[in-house]
Protein backbone atom coordinates (compact mmCIF):
# COMPACT_ATOMS: atom_id res chain seq x y z
CA UNK A 1 0.00 0.00 0.00
CA UNK A 2 0.94 3.66 0.27
CA UNK A 3 2.72 3.05 3.59
CA UNK A 4 4.93 0.41 2.00
CA UNK A 5 5.71 2.72 -0.91
CA UNK A 6 6.68 5.51 1.46
CA UNK A 7 9.00 3.19 3.39
CA UNK A 8 10.70 2.04 0.19
CA UNK A 9 11.12 5.66 -0.92
CA UNK A 10 12.65 6.56 2.44
CA UNK A 11 15.06 3.63 2.25
CA UNK A 12 16.19 4.70 -1.22
CA UNK A 13 16.57 8.27 0.00
CA UNK A 14 18.63 7.15 2.99
CA UNK A 15 20.91 4.90 0.94
CA UNK A 16 21.56 7.61 -1.63
CA UNK A 17 22.16 10.21 1.06
CA UNK A 18 24.52 7.97 3.04
CA UNK A 19 26.55 7.26 -0.09
CA UNK A 20 26.77 10.92 -1.09
CA UNK A 21 27.82 11.99 2.41
CA UNK A 22 30.38 9.18 2.69
CA UNK A 23 31.98 10.17 -0.61
CA UNK A 24 32.17 13.82 0.47
CA UNK A 25 33.63 13.01 3.89
CA UNK A 26 36.23 10.67 2.41
CA UNK A 27 37.27 13.12 -0.29
CA UNK A 28 37.66 16.43 1.51
CA UNK A 29 40.44 17.37 -0.92
CA UNK A 30 37.80 17.42 -3.69
CA UNK A 31 35.00 18.95 -1.65
CA UNK A 32 34.95 22.03 -3.88
CA UNK A 33 33.71 19.87 -6.76
CA UNK A 34 31.47 17.57 -4.71
CA UNK A 35 29.83 20.26 -2.60
CA UNK A 36 27.50 22.16 -5.00
CA UNK A 37 25.27 19.20 -6.01
CA UNK A 38 25.44 17.73 -2.50
CA UNK A 39 24.38 21.00 -0.90
CA UNK A 40 21.44 21.31 -3.28
CA UNK A 41 20.31 17.85 -2.22
CA UNK A 42 20.72 18.57 1.50
CA UNK A 43 18.93 21.90 1.10
CA UNK A 44 16.01 20.25 -0.69
CA UNK A 45 15.63 17.78 2.20
CA UNK A 46 15.64 20.55 4.80
CA UNK A 47 13.15 22.61 2.77
CA UNK A 48 10.77 19.70 2.16
CA UNK A 49 8.02 19.59 4.85
CA UNK A 50 7.45 15.92 3.96
CA UNK A 51 11.01 14.84 4.82
CA UNK A 52 10.95 12.18 7.51
CA UNK A 53 12.70 12.65 10.84
CA UNK A 54 15.15 9.92 9.90
CA UNK A 55 16.14 11.61 6.64
CA UNK A 56 16.20 15.06 8.25
CA UNK A 57 18.56 13.82 10.95
CA UNK A 58 20.92 12.22 8.43
CA UNK A 59 20.94 15.33 6.23
CA UNK A 60 21.43 17.78 9.12
CA UNK A 61 24.18 15.79 10.81
CA UNK A 62 25.92 15.17 7.48
CA UNK A 63 25.81 18.87 6.63
CA UNK A 64 27.38 19.76 9.99
CA UNK A 65 30.04 17.05 9.77
CA UNK A 66 31.17 18.34 6.40
CA UNK A 67 31.05 21.88 7.75
CA UNK A 68 33.24 20.92 10.70
CA UNK A 69 35.97 19.72 8.33
CA UNK A 70 35.61 22.10 5.41
CA UNK A 71 34.13 25.35 6.75
CA UNK A 72 37.13 27.25 5.34
CA UNK A 73 36.27 26.29 1.75
CA UNK A 74 34.10 28.89 0.01
CA UNK A 75 31.14 28.87 -0.13
CA UNK A 76 30.70 26.01 2.37
CA UNK A 77 30.80 28.25 5.46
CA UNK A 78 27.98 30.50 4.31
CA UNK A 79 25.99 27.58 2.88
CA UNK A 80 26.19 25.67 6.16
CA UNK A 81 25.26 28.75 8.20
CA UNK A 82 22.21 29.49 6.04
CA UNK A 83 21.07 25.86 6.23
CA UNK A 84 21.56 25.79 10.01
CA UNK A 85 19.44 28.92 10.22
CA UNK A 86 16.56 27.11 8.52
CA UNK A 87 16.52 24.41 11.18
CA UNK A 88 15.02 26.80 13.72
CA UNK A 89 11.89 27.06 11.55
CA UNK A 90 11.19 23.33 11.36
CA UNK A 91 7.98 22.03 12.90
CA UNK A 92 8.39 21.82 16.66
CA UNK A 93 7.91 18.05 16.71
CA UNK A 94 10.56 17.50 14.05
CA UNK A 95 13.09 19.91 15.55
CA UNK A 96 12.59 18.33 18.95
CA UNK A 97 13.18 14.87 17.47
CA UNK A 98 16.45 15.81 15.74
CA UNK A 99 17.67 18.34 18.32
CA UNK A 100 19.96 15.97 20.23
CA UNK A 101 21.99 14.91 17.19
CA UNK A 102 22.00 18.39 15.66
CA UNK A 103 22.96 20.12 18.90
CA UNK A 104 25.98 17.89 19.46
CA UNK A 105 27.23 18.23 15.87
CA UNK A 106 26.76 22.00 15.94
CA UNK A 107 28.72 22.18 19.20
CA UNK A 108 31.56 20.25 17.54
CA UNK A 109 31.47 22.51 14.49
CA UNK A 110 31.82 25.59 16.71
CA UNK A 111 34.58 24.02 18.80
CA UNK A 112 36.64 22.87 15.82
CA UNK A 113 36.32 26.19 13.99
CA UNK A 114 36.34 28.59 16.91
CA UNK A 115 38.95 31.00 15.58
CA UNK A 116 37.42 31.39 12.14
CA UNK A 117 33.72 30.51 12.25
CA UNK A 118 32.51 34.10 11.99
CA UNK A 119 34.80 34.82 9.04
CA UNK A 120 33.80 31.72 7.11
CA UNK A 121 30.07 31.99 7.82
CA UNK A 122 29.95 35.69 6.96
CA UNK A 123 26.75 37.60 7.63
CA UNK A 124 24.85 34.33 8.07
CA UNK A 125 26.76 33.59 11.28
CA UNK A 126 23.93 35.27 13.21
CA UNK A 127 21.65 32.45 11.99
CA UNK A 128 23.88 29.94 13.77
CA UNK A 129 23.49 31.92 17.01
CA UNK A 130 19.71 32.04 16.59
CA UNK A 131 19.52 28.28 16.01
CA UNK A 132 21.71 27.57 19.04
CA UNK A 133 19.34 29.69 21.10
CA UNK A 134 16.37 27.69 19.78
CA UNK A 135 18.12 24.36 20.47
CA UNK A 136 18.69 25.41 24.06
CA UNK A 137 14.91 25.05 24.56
CA UNK A 138 15.05 21.26 24.13
CA UNK A 139 16.26 18.94 26.87
CA UNK A 140 18.19 16.75 24.42
CA UNK A 141 20.22 19.65 23.00
CA UNK A 142 20.27 22.30 25.76
CA UNK A 143 23.71 21.39 27.15
CA UNK A 144 25.38 21.24 23.73
CA UNK A 145 23.77 24.49 22.54
CA UNK A 146 24.70 26.36 25.70
CA UNK A 147 28.26 25.07 25.55
CA UNK A 148 28.61 26.23 21.95
CA UNK A 149 27.36 29.71 22.88
CA UNK A 150 29.67 29.79 25.88
CA UNK A 151 32.65 28.77 23.73
CA UNK A 152 31.93 31.73 21.50
CA UNK A 153 31.48 34.37 24.18
CA UNK A 154 34.44 33.19 26.26
CA UNK A 155 36.65 33.19 23.16
CA UNK A 156 35.99 36.80 22.31
CA UNK A 157 38.42 36.95 19.37
CA UNK A 158 36.01 34.75 17.43
CA UNK A 159 33.29 37.41 17.32
CA UNK A 160 32.51 40.90 16.18
CA UNK A 161 31.02 43.18 18.88
CA UNK A 162 27.53 42.69 17.42
CA UNK A 163 27.83 38.91 17.37
CA UNK A 164 29.34 38.89 20.86
CA UNK A 165 26.30 40.82 22.09
CA UNK A 166 23.93 38.45 20.25
CA UNK A 167 25.54 35.40 21.89
CA UNK A 168 25.38 37.00 25.33
CA UNK A 169 21.73 37.92 24.82
CA UNK A 170 20.95 34.36 23.70
CA UNK A 171 22.48 32.90 26.88
CA UNK A 172 20.71 35.57 28.94
CA UNK A 173 17.35 34.63 27.39
CA UNK A 174 17.95 30.99 28.29
CA UNK A 175 18.80 31.98 31.86
CA UNK A 176 15.53 33.93 32.13
CA UNK A 177 13.11 31.69 30.26
CA UNK A 178 14.35 28.09 30.53
CA UNK A 179 11.71 25.84 32.09
CA UNK A 180 14.37 23.38 33.22
CA UNK A 181 16.06 24.85 36.30
CA UNK A 182 19.30 22.94 35.62
CA UNK A 183 19.54 24.53 32.16
CA UNK A 184 18.81 28.00 33.57
CA UNK A 185 21.45 27.57 36.27
CA UNK A 186 24.04 26.47 33.72
CA UNK A 187 23.29 29.55 31.61
CA UNK A 188 23.69 31.76 34.68
CA UNK A 189 26.97 30.04 35.51
CA UNK A 190 28.31 30.73 32.01
CA UNK A 191 27.30 34.39 32.29
CA UNK A 192 29.09 34.66 35.62
CA UNK A 193 32.15 33.03 34.07
CA UNK A 194 31.97 35.65 31.34
CA UNK A 195 31.75 38.42 33.97
CA UNK A 196 34.93 37.13 35.64
CA UNK A 197 36.65 36.75 32.28
CA UNK A 198 35.73 40.31 31.24
CA UNK A 199 37.15 41.63 34.51
CA UNK A 200 40.36 39.73 33.75
CA UNK A 201 40.48 41.10 30.19
CA UNK A 202 40.10 44.64 31.49
CA UNK A 203 42.88 44.21 34.04
CA UNK A 204 45.18 42.79 31.36
CA UNK A 205 44.39 45.60 28.95
CA UNK A 206 44.96 48.21 31.63
CA UNK A 207 48.32 46.65 32.48
CA UNK A 208 49.34 46.49 28.82
CA UNK A 209 48.96 42.73 28.38
CA UNK A 210 46.84 41.08 25.69
CA UNK A 211 44.41 38.44 26.94
CA UNK A 212 44.72 35.05 25.30
CA UNK A 213 41.70 32.94 24.38
CA UNK A 214 41.79 29.34 25.56
CA UNK A 215 39.30 27.66 23.23
CA UNK A 216 37.34 25.67 25.81
CA UNK A 217 34.31 26.27 27.95
CA UNK A 218 34.91 27.18 31.55
CA UNK A 219 32.63 27.28 34.54
CA UNK A 220 32.62 30.21 36.93
CA UNK A 221 34.92 28.19 39.21
CA UNK A 222 37.60 27.96 36.54
CA UNK A 223 37.24 31.58 35.54
CA UNK A 224 37.85 32.44 39.17
CA UNK A 225 40.98 30.31 39.36
CA UNK A 226 39.98 26.63 39.35
CA UNK A 227 40.70 24.06 36.67
CA UNK A 228 37.32 22.41 36.04
CA UNK A 229 36.18 22.04 32.44
CA UNK A 230 32.67 21.48 31.22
Amino acid sequence: GSAGGAEKYEEREMRGLELALAVALLNTDRIGVLWPPLFLRLQSILDNPRSSIRVLTKASVGLLRIGSRSLHCDPIGQNVASAVGKLQFLEEAKLSAISGAVGEQLRLLVKLNLDSIRTHCGDDFILVVQTLKKLSNYASSADAALEALALLILHRSALSPAHFTACCEAVGEVAKSATDSAVALKAIDYLYALHLRVCCWRRQEESGHVATAEGHVTTSEEAGGGEERV
